[in-house]
């Protein structure tokens, strides 16, 4: 999902609220500062974002969509 993407990369996020313990079915794909931003499940085509990445806030977040979107459709 993060191929060819800036590291780190900038995002827009609006609240304060985070998970912390995640089921072992699920990797990190993603922190800032020990906060997870994204996440995938190691078998099911299951990923999700802390951040908003269709804002325009977010950059490169068109292609992280794309990017994601292709993953969970080749699963």
């Amino acid at each position: 999902m993060f191929k060819d993407i800036v590291n780190p990369m900038p995002v827009a996020r609006y609240h304060s609220l985070m998970g912390q313990d995640l089921p072992q079915e699920f990797v990190i794909n993603a922190e800032y500062n020990g906060i997870i931003m994204a996440i995938r499940h190691r078998e099911l085509p299951i990923c999700s974002f802390q951040f908003h990445p269709e804002s325009i806030l977010t950059v490169q977040g068109a292609q992280l969509l794309q990017q994601s979107i292709e993953w969970l459709l080749n699963h």
